[in-house]
């Protein structure tokens, strides 16, 4: 059945786009004095992932230092979808926020710890604005406490509509108190419900009353604020903190670590393998940090938000294409044209500000003059607008070439590079440890990468052949007990050299040393000095092409490892702690 849209459209190409809208309070000083504004940005969501994290395409929509993102939406309501960080989601779900009774935005019942390890039966829209809609009521009696009652024990209350509440309250005792007032109490509740449904679209949330979306669902979880800025992690750190912490803090460290390179992700193979490492991985998380400080389950709602995980990814794909960090970057942008303002009309020079900026970006990039080819190039032979503009170009790369040579050698057919370009459109340095798939048996080997030639053949001087001198090692079938990660072994202790076709280069990796098999010793010079052992890891907590790594390596060896046997006799033991 063909689109009624098309009738619209007069035979013209007709196309669905995807707009994600961002709200966020920002400060406007450069100070840690706090000045709250409210801003709104969009981003086009049809464009490719590597685009949206360009700045350029971040675009500004609205900004006030009075009406909340909920207010500034009700403007806004023709845009389908949105991403909110965390206690934003709570506004615009009618949520009462995290320190309720019902610390979950998403979730509705509360049978105790246990539910607070897991994401647990979801609310729904229509049932939050039911329960908005009974408050309403109850305001038009001109009684407060059982609106607080109601708000307590089931955990809805809507900042935008408990304005209205608050005025229907009010506004039944000042027409009550009036010396003109002949009206009883239930002709006077029977008029504020009448002009509440003459008014329904402006006193309930925007979020709530739209069509085709509802926030208790189309808010996924925000890693940044729920990973990056929440559970804080570093890639490396789990290795640097061995010895330093505590034997309960190390495994928190482990689990954190694990669920952080799992969700920085740009592509799933497996979906439903993939949901259950995260799953397990976010279960490790939570278990960890109740055992370490059962309080910090129930003060900390951001813990509880990572069971919400696997359903947030199964609905939106990898998390890092809602991620907001570029929208959250784009609040500099804002902030400086608030401090270089005059001050009189902030938020009317800032809106005059950024729609000039647009402009200027639309001309840059060539506008609506398709002819004018110098206006089309200005902006790709300029880096320094590029970098003003939040433009990144892409680096052209020659996948399979040894590039950045060495001296010339008049009397040798080969040229000595410092670095190649994998498969994985990526520069391998020498030193770099790299996974090598071959050719022939489509078999894998992981290398440290040693060298990089290329020879010039006299026949064909203008098609060189690249080719790396590379060092073999191979996969220990079990993983180390200590960080739960890969070995890395030479085959029978001895260094195998090889020369291969760069073009066999898949994608390069991290690795760490293992210093605990080495016995390393501190010497009275003070400083560590390792024995002599080749053995390393493969680093799963680091970000860079952790889905590669587990498609190329078996799934007993990247798979998050369960570290409590009995969650639930553990919840139970914890309770009684509280």
């Amino acid at each position: 059945m063909p689109n009624s849209k098309c009738v619209i459209a007069g035979g013209d190409p007709l196309y669905t786009l995807f707009v994600n809208y961002f709200g966020d309070d920002v400060s406007g000083n450069r100070s840690k004095l706090w000045n709250k504004h409210w801003n709104a940005y969009i981003t086009h969501h049809n464009l490719p992932r590597e685009l949206l994290q360009q700045e350029y395409h971040v675009h500004f929509v609205l900004l006030s230092p009075n009406a909340t993102i909920t207010k500034q939406f009700a403007e806004f309501n023709a845009i389908s979808v949105t991403t909110q960080t965390a206690p934003v989601q709570s506004e615009i779900c009618g949520h009462i926020g995290a320190k309720g009774n019902f610390p979950c935005p998403s979730k509705r019942k509360n049978n105790g710890i246990h539910t607070l390890f897991e994401a647990g039966k979801p609310r729904i829209k229509e049932g939050i604005l039911a329960e908005l809609e009974k408050q309403v009521r109850m305001a038009c009696s001109g009684i407060a406490k059982p609106i607080k009652e109601s708000q307590t024990s089931l955990g809805v209350k809507d900042a935008y509509t408990q304005h209205w509440i608050q005025y229907l309250l009010n506004r039944f005792h000042e027409i009550k108190a009036s010396k003109d007032n002949t009206k009883s109490d239930s002709e006077i509740k029977a008029e504020l419900i009448q002009w509440t449904l003459d008014n329904c679209d402006t006193i309930y949330n925007s979020f709530l009353i739209m069509d085709s979306f509802d926030p208790t669902k189309d808010t996924p979880v925000e890693i940044l604020h729920t990973i990056l800025l929440g559970i804080t992690m570093i890639q490396t750190i789990i290795f640097h903190l061995r010895g330093l912490v505590t034997d309960d803090q190390f495994p928190v460290w482990k689990a954190v670590g694990e669920l952080g390179a799992l969700l920085w992700i740009p592509a799933i193979q497996n979906v439903n393998q993939y949901l259950a490492d995260v799953k397990v991985a976010a279960t490790n998380v939570l278990d960890m940090f109740a055992k370490r400080d059962p309080s910090k389950i129930i003060s900390k709602i951001k813990l509880h938000l990572l069971a919400h995980l696997p359903e947030d990814i199964r609905s939106f794909g990898p998390l890092v294409s809602v991620a907001t960090e570029i929208s959250e970057a784009f609040n500099a942008v804002f902030r400086y044209c608030l401090i270089l303002s005059n001050h009189l009309a902030p938020s009317r020079d800032i809106a005059v500000q950024l729609a000039n900026q647009e402009g200027l970006k639309h001309h840059l990039i060539g506008g609506w003059w398709p002819l004018d080819d110098g206006l089309l190039d200005f902006i790709h032979a300029q880096p320094v607008f590029q970098k003003l503009m939040g433009w990144m170009q892409p680096k052209p790369l020659m996948i399979g070439m040894a590039s950045n040579y060495h001296e010339y050698r008049p009397k040798s057919r080969w040229y000595e590079g410092r670095y190649t370009v994998s498969s994985s459109n990526e520069e391998c340095y020498i030193n770099s440890w790299v996974f090598f798939k071959s050719s022939i048996t489509e078999v894998c080997f992981l290398l440290h990468l040693l060298s990089v030639f290329t020879i010039y053949q006299s026949v064909l001087p203008a098609t060189p052949n690249a080719i790396v001198v590379v060092d073999l090692y191979q996969v220990s079938n079990s993983r180390n007990k200590t960080y739960g990660m890969p070995v890395l072994t030479r085959r029978d202790d001895k260094k195998t050299s090889l020369i291969i076709s760069i073009k066999c280069l898949w994608f390069k990796f991290n690795t760490q040393h293992d210093c605990d098999s080495a016995r390393y010793a501190a010497t009275v010079k003070h400083f560590i000095e390792h024995n002599v052992l080749d053995q390393y890891f493969i680093n799963l907590h680091a970000f860079h092409n952790t889905h590669l790594i587990q498609t190329s390596l078996p799934h007993h060896l990247t798979a998050p490892i369960p570290l409590i046997d009995n969650p639930h006799v553990l919840h139970d033991k914890l309770a009684y702690l509280l």
